[in-house]
């Protein structure tokens, strides 16, 4: 069985190339880039007779962008998306078996696809994405809601809140939940204690979304937002144009 793998920095950030057995390696670009450190470049160029630097397609970084989202995982970074995406591409289109490398072998398989990260986050979303992973991790299936600890207003939906519409406040956390029949079901860490993040614009706090500052912080979130999404289709058609 050829073990074909999908590499976050954090692998070789941390060493775990090191440990982990992998005949054939996939690295997107936008993480390639993000290596800066002397250990991180030294362990690319170690494995750089396996390692291929690959960008998914756009089709695969939107499902699983459109996954991230459902189960309100809203802060993935174009380096997690990336590596999902490219994940679930190379096993559509690789024979594979999607089990952990720590699971039972099917010797009749010709691959398997795994994606080496220490990310707790992006190993939530590949798993629920059907996408192995190098060390066994398992996990619920995990929703996420946003809930206003002042006045327990819930909200659904990938938008991030700010602030609450109904009290005004921003003490907006975000909640794991499940949902069943009988509806959507909060689950609260222990102890846990609510520490208000201030939203500033320019160094100038923002305490209401009446002000005006936050039009404009928003604004640049939201332009922010198109650009990095104008910067991955681009870099997605480069990708195409070189391949």
């Amino acid at each position: 069985m050829k073990k074909v793998a999908v590499i976050d920095a954090s692998a070789l950030i941390q060493g775990l190339l090191e440990v982990v057995e992998f005949d054939q390696g996939y690295i997107p670009e936008s993480v390639f880039a993000e290596v800066k450190c002397e250990l991180g470049r030294e362990r690319l160029e170690r494995y750089s007779y396996k390692l291929e630097v690959r960008n998914p397609k756009e089709a695969h970084i939107a499902t699983a962008q459109k996954k991230a989202e459902e189960l309100g995982f809203t802060g993935l970074s174009k380096q997690d998306l990336d590596l999902a995406a490219l994940s679930l591409e190379l096993i559509e289109e690789l024979p594979t078996a999607i089990s952990s490398w720590m699971g039972p072998k099917d010797t009749s398989i010709e691959n398997e696809v795994v994606c080496i990260t220490s990310d707790g986050a992006l190993k939530h979303v590949l798993l629920l994405l059907g996408v192995s992973l190098h060390d066994g991790f398992t996990a619920d299936e995990k929703k996420y809601v946003q809930r206003c600890y002042t006045c327990q207003k819930i909200y659904k939906g990938s938008r991030k809140i700010d602030f609450c519409s109904l009290c005004g406040y921003g003490t907006i956390t975000k909640v794991t939940c499940t949902e069943d029949n009988n509806g959507t079901h909060l689950h609260f860490k222990k102890d846990f204690i609510n520490r208000p993040q201030t939203i500033t614009f320019k160094g100038k706090p923002i305490r209401s979304s009446d002000q005006k500052e936050y039009k404009w912080y928003r604004q640049t979130k939201n332009k922010e937002m198109r650009q990095d999404e104008k910067s991955r289709r681009e870099s997605q058609k480069e990708g195409e144009w070189m391949v």
